[in-house]
This record gives structure tokens, sequence and C-alpha cells, in this order.
């Protein structure tokens, strides 16, 4: 059986066009997000900041309290719709409040 080697460099040239388009994003990703290695919770126990059901949120949010970057995380969290975890100092149920408030003004 022959292989058709212009079909295998139309192949090969989409991979490398679809990897290209990736790592673009990503590092358009890492461009913009470059604040997150600046944040307090970089150099945490990140478990603090994903707690599982029942458990409490305080000493993540003392730790974000006084994060250099809480803002933009805040943002971040709140433009990308974060659905888990606290960001910039906010639980789930509190960025939900607050979008859902925007949302009915």
């Amino acid at each position: 059986m022959g292989h058709n080697l212009g079909t295998a460099r139309h192949s090969f040239g989409a991979a490398t066009s679809a990897v290209d388009d990736l790592l673009g994003m990503m590092q358009d990703f890492y461009r913009r997000n470059a604040w997150m290695a600046d944040g307090l919770c970089a150099q945490t126990d990140p478990e603090l900041f994903f707690p599982e059901s029942g458990q409490g949120t305080k000493a993540a949010e003392k730790i974000c309290a006084r994060c250099p970057v809480q803002a933009e995380c805040f943002d971040f969290a709140m433009e990308t719709g974060e659905g888990y975890g606290i960001w910039g100092g906010a639980c789930t149920r509190t960025r939900k409040e607050i979008l859902k408030r925007e949302n009915a003004a």
C-alpha cells in the first residue's frame, strides 16, 4: 500500500499550524496574566484556595487580603467566570452574588 506524500505534507502542515496557534494562545495568556506569578497563593498550599465542600475559606481570604495582585486576581475570576475556588479574596458564592447583582442592574 503506497503513501501519498502530498497528503502527508498537508496533514503535517495542518498539525504544525494548529500547534503554532495553540502556542500563540498560550503565550498570549501568560503575557496577559503574568501577575499570577506575583500572587501570594503561588507561595502557599493551593488546597487552601480550592477547599472541599464544608471546609472554611478564611485562611485563603486572609492571604488574599495581603496579596499585591488581589484586584487582578478578582478581575480575572469575574471576567473568565471562574467557577471554583477563592480568587481575589472572594469565594465562588460571593462572585456569583456579585454577578447576579450586576446583571440585575
